[in-house]
């Protein structure tokens, strides 16, 4: 066979193709399936797909979304650099909200890769205010009960009751159930479907008001005192001896948004309004 009639098939050993196509976006990815049956094959294996998600997803610029409002309209904003936050929105889409302040129910959201599938996590309590959970499957299209027991010395979630996805796993803070103080996250692993938990650094246990974030690919914890914004990092997950002050910020307003390439924190001082340029401090 002449060079000039070979394909990319007869070139490249199919080890190479396919560590190009784990950086070819995945709209092109799809329109390349029908070129050849090895390559639809290879593009439609369910571990090339993982595969390409997590390194194309790395590799893609960061953004980050976060809801604003003014008590009369609210919008989502999108930060892509630095100081590329718009003075004002394009356009501003009014988001209704049903609240009953009687009946909050933690919720997260979250992947299982074990099984491929999205699920919607809440827990209820009943008459004798025993938590369940239950969770919404986005691959079956339907509710599951999941039989997992809340750990015995666990009371029940605080105010912030929106759980944060890491590493396959719902995070929320809690209290203990003997004394209330807050002292601890609760973990509930979308593989294994267990709680399990993790303490606070102890200089925050008892602290008001404070909430969790994830700066860096790390848990974070973050509290106003004193007009000052203490921000922790949990460095090693799971490991609490790794929790470190990272940063003071001298303001009580400022939400913490994410970790920038030199390990600086990038945050927002809301009193200043919700469109204000972030501003950026340095860790310690």
């Amino acid at each position: 066979m002449e060079r000039k009639d070979m394909g990319m098939n007869d070139i490249l050993p199919p080890e190479l193709i396919h560590r190009i196509f784990l950086r070819v976006p995945a709209k092109d990815l799809f329109r390349l399936r029908f070129v050849s049956k090895l390559w639809h094959s290879l593009i439609s294996d369910g571990h090339f797909a993982e595969s390409h998600y997590n390194l194309y997803s790395a590799a893609s610029s960061h953004s980050y979304y976060f809801l604003v409002h003014d008590y009369t309209k609210a919008c989502f904003v999108q930060l892509h650099t630095l100081f590329d936050v718009p003075a004002a929105p394009t356009t501003l889409k009014e988001i209704p909200l049903v609240i009953n302040p009687d009946h909050k129910v933690p919720y997260g959201f979250g992947f299982d890769a074990s099984r491929d599938d999205y699920l919607v996590v809440l827990s209820w309590p009943d008459n004798y205010n025993q938590h369940h959970l239950d969770c919404f499957s986005l691959r079956t299209n339907s509710w599951i009960n999941l039989d997992a027991a809340l750990p015995k010395s666990m009371g029940t979630w605080k105010q912030q009751f929106y759980g944060l996805f890491l590493h396959g796993a719902i995070h929320w803070l809690c209290y203990s159930s003997q004394d209330y103080i807050d002292d601890a996250i609760l973990i509930f692993d979308l593989k294994e479907r267990s709680f399990s938990k993790i303490s606070m650094p102890k200089q925050l246990v008892g602290c008001s008001p404070i909430n969790l974030t994830i700066l860096g690919g790390c848990l974070a914890l973050y509290w106003y005192h004193d007009d000052i914004t203490e921000i922790w990092v949990m460095k090693e997950y799971k490991v609490p001896s790794s929790w470190i002050l990272i940063c003071e910020i001298p303001c009580g307003n400022y939400l913490p948004l994410c970790i920038s390439n030199g390990s600086n924190i990038i945050a927002l001082n809301f009193e200043l309004g919700p469109l204000n340029s972030p501003r950026m401090f340095r860790t310690t």
